[in-house]
């Protein structure tokens, strides 16, 4: 008898147990295995061990196919003599890898006779890159310290999603956090003077992205960036109340107060990058709302509007360190979704279609995702019963009805807090209806003339 780990992936060819299961080629490679059968590589390159039963001698040959597109086609891409005890592979990219094998036995008969329908006997992920760490520091006279921060990866492990923070001198000190792509948090650290904060994650492979920034409680002059993968930003001000749109055209509302006699003879709109200098639009705004504005591109934009009244009197124009009226954030990239695999279940699971996805934006809604099919890409698109502003937890389970056509693409749609949307489809249909037909020969008749 062979003992397994959890960790091993079996199939059957010919009667010959053969086992599939994922050897990295030094000790220091990560390779992880999710809930969902999936192993997870840093390395791009690894060896797929298999065993024969030494008894059998009906084995020929045995052949690995490979599919980049979630078993829907297969390539062979290398052949081995029972005796070799493994595969070599290197992949071509990162991205996800499904294997599977046939035996050739001594009448050069295949088993299984057909890969259409097999189920892999081993699923990878490879996946070289760091993830993509943001994070910005905001300092607020009250002591507090208001933090941004943006993820990017394809296979996030959201927890082990890691903050700190110490002072000068001080030890590390840990920080609860929402574990999520992208969001902010306000805390007070205790702490005064200068104040380090850094943020790390590792994905499913093991890369290990970190970002790192400093502020200042009591000054609200805002943060400089330091080291780290993708750390930093423009200093600014406290993001509360920040609103995000996707237009670089900004249409302004307002209102003047305590107009005397006199009434107004100007209104002055006056725009800030970075909470320290601020610059005069060059067109006025008029007595009325709203006043359109229109900026560079994406990034953060504050704004303060002053009157003048026909005496000359008015507040005076905004200072080096003053806070704008509105800060507003132009967002104009829709967010990043990939399908990473679709799962028709068999056996205990059979019914439910698993769908994983990755959806990544530094602005992603609260609950962005939206799964829909389709039987033409073209559409119609039909929204999936109960997949409807979804929290992006990168899995959803379907129960397939009746109704359910026996094959069908699918969408998943990811919408930003500025209203930006990012879709993608499968290439290939989907297909539910797994059945095998069998012929037999149930009697017969002669054929009379």
């Amino acid at each position: 008898m062979t003992l397994l780990s959890p960790n091993h992936r079996c199939i059957w060819a010919l009667g010959v147990f053969l086992i599939m299961t994922l050897v990295p080629p030094s000790p220091l490679s990560a390779q992880t295995v999710s809930a969902d059968g999936i192993y997870y590589s840093q390395q791009p390159r690894f060896r797929i061990p298999f065993q024969v039963d030494p008894g059998d001698r009906r084995i020929q040959r045995v052949l690995l196919h490979v599919s980049e597109d979630q078993g829907r086609h297969y390539r062979q891409i290398a052949e081995a003599n029972p005796g070799d005890r493994g595969f070599n592979f290197e992949a071509r990219e990162d991205g996800s890898y499904w294997f599977a094998v046939q035996t050739v036995d001594q009448e050069r008969r295949l088993y299984p006779a057909s890969l259409d329908q097999v189920q892999p006997g081993l699923k990878v992920y490879v996946d070289t890159s760091l993830p993509r760490v943001n994070l910005r520091a905001f300092a607020s006279r009250d002591g507090t310290i208001t933090l941004e921060w943006d993820i990017r990866d394809d296979t996030p492990d959201f927890g082990t999603l890691k903050l700190e923070y110490r002072g000068a001198g001080r030890e590390w000190q840990t920080r609860g956090i929402q574990r999520i792509a992208s969001g902010q948090m306000t805390f007070n650290p205790g702490l005064t003077g200068e104040v380090e904060i850094r943020l790390e994650i590792k994905d499913k492979a093991g890369n290990v992205g970190n970002a790192s920034t400093r502020a200042t409680p009591g000054n609200d002059l805002g943060a400089r960036p330091m080291g780290g993968t993708t750390g930093g930003g423009q200093p600014q001000d406290s993001p509360s109340g920040i609103k995000k749109i996707n237009s670089s055209k900004i249409s302004l509302n307002y209102r003047i107060d305590d107009v005397g006699p006199s009434d107004v003879s100007s209104v002055d709109v006056y725009m800030t990058s970075d909470g320290r200098n601020w610059q005069k639009y060059p067109k006025p705004a008029s007595r009325t709302p709203p006043f359109v504005v229109e900026v560079q591109g994406e990034g953060r934009y504050g704004f303060s509007i002053h009157a003048r009244s026909g005496v000359g009197l008015g507040e005076k124009p905004p200072q080096p360190g003053d806070p704008p009226q509105l800060w507003v954030e132009v967002d104009l990239t829709p967010p990043q979704v990939k399908i990473l695999d679709t799962v028709v279940g068999r056996g205990a699971d059979t019914g439910n279609l698993t769908i994983t996805w990755s959806a990544q934006d530094k602005n992603l809604a609260r609950q962005p995702i939206t799964i829909s099919y389709a039987t033409k890409l073209e559409g119609p698109w039909n929204q999936v019963p109960g997949a409807v502003n979804l929290e992006n937890t990168g899995r959803y389970v379907w129960r397939l009805q009746n109704d359910v056509p026996y094959e069908f693409y699918m969408r998943v749609e990811a919408v930003d807090e500025a209203g930006n949307t990012g879709k993608v489809e499968t290439t290939q249909t989907v297909k539910v209806d797994l059945a095998t037909p069998k012929a037999r020969v149930i009697g017969i008749e002669p054929v009379r003339p």
